[in-house]
């Protein structure tokens, strides 16, 4: 049989007679497609798998449900040198195991001064998961081989995520009420009303201070829940989790129809923020040197944060709060403020975030007490 490339292979078939014998010799040619000696039959070499994926992520980045770095990302983990494609790309997707998977990671340290970060290779996995789960969609291979990625511990440390505590909530506030008092410019910006309920509003809607998220909200993404019960905002937000509705807090509502009088003038397509700034990268700067200025003024710009050490010693670093600090405590209050009735699965969805970064970065912190046992021990 001629199978290419100048080549012949050689096979009997066994039969007699001769129609038999052709039907044999197109099973055997089938068989060949999927040999070594053929190669990889392209219908399942990993590289159309990993296309495929790239082309899904760009669909929804043209859709608007999710946003362009996602499909940036999942292009680097793919591309790069010593990445994925590098090494499954010609390689037959049927025939991958959890032991080739295991050689991938192998792989990609060889030669680095320092290994990936369990982060790092944790996302390689992710997208390596994502792939061949499209096969298994395809009905190419039954199953996704199953890979864990173990625990670094002296390379994983989770960032502090640097929050505020309610009475430096409330310092903050009221030293940015007594920045608008006497009139305080910041490289020609000065701080007024707008900034006070910039900061109230984004507590009370656990937005990320992000140009998809609060600085990307126009009046038009906005609703008023006309319930009888809940009185609520719902925010339509494309963020770092995709498209999602975020229900508010009670009071944001309050601080909607606030900055409603402040721009009396307002447009349904204007952003609800500092809207004379069509660059919202220029809206979130002069944002942040303002919040940094609040900030040193009350002392409130580092805080020391105790780390455990690599050799288990315990180490104190000094840490700079962000406007990002807001949103974490956002989240922080509200699971305390609940005493333990939160539904922390919808809260979660609602914050545009996981149950597990929940747990990592603020459950873990909650203190116990009476009231929270008695709210654990309820039906």
């Amino acid at each position: 049989m001629f199978v290419g490339n100048r080549k012949y292979v050689v096979r009997t078939t066994g039969e007699v007679l001769k129609t038999e014998a052709k039907k044999k010799a197109e099973i055997i040619y089938q068989e060949l497609m999927s040999d070594k000696i053929l190669g990889v039959n392209k219908l399942n070499e990993f590289n159309i798998y990993c296309d495929r994926l790239l082309e899904i992520s760009k669909s929804k980045v043209i859709s608007g449900t999710r946003k362009s770095r996602h499909l940036k990302d999942i292009r680097i983990w793919i591309e790069k040198d010593k990445g994925i494609r590098d090494y499954f790309g010609s390689k037959d997707i049927t025939k991958i195991t959890s032991s080739d998977i295991r050689n991938f990671f192998d792989y990609i340290n060889e030669g680095r001064e320092k290994p990936y970060t369990h982060s790092s290779m944790n996302k390689f996995n992710v997208i390596i998961k994502k792939i061949m789960g499209l096969a298994v969609e395809s009905g190419v291979i039954q199953t996704v081989p199953s890979f864990t990625i173990e625990l670094n511990k002296t390379q994983n440390r989770d960032n502090p995520r640097i929050s505020f505590t309610e009475k430096e909530y409330k310092l903050f506030l009221d030293t940015l009420k007594k920045c608008i008092e006497e009139e305080d410019f910041i490289k020609g910006n000065q701080i007024t009303l707008e900034h006070y309920y910039l900061v109230v509003f984004q507590v009370s809607t656990f937005l990320r201070p992000t140009h998809s998220e609060l600085f990307g909200l126009r009046y038009k993404d906005i609703s008023i829940n006309e319930s009888k019960d809940v009185k609520s905002l719902k925010l339509r937000v494309v963020g770092k989790t995709g498209f999602r509705v975020v229900d508010s807090m009670s009071y944001a509502v309050d601080y909607l129809e606030k900055l409603k009088e402040l721009n009396p003038d307002y447009k349904e397509d204007d952003f609800l923020f500092f809207p004379q700034y069509k660059n919202r990268v220029t809206a979130i700067r002069s944002w942040g040197m303002i919040f940094t200025h609040i900030s040193e003024k009350c002392n409130l710009k580092y805080v020391d944060f105790e780390m455990i050490n690599q050799n288990g010693s315990i180490e104190t670093i000094k840490q700079p709060r962000t406007p990002y600090s807001l949103r974490h405590y956002s989240l922080q209050i509200r699971l305390v403020k609940s005493k333990g009735k939160i539904n922390v699965y919808l809260f979660a969805r609602n914050a545009g975030t996981s149950v597990e970064q929940l747990e990592r970065f603020y459950l873990k912190h909650l203190d116990t007490n009476d009231v929270i046992v008695k709210n654990l021990q309820s039906f």
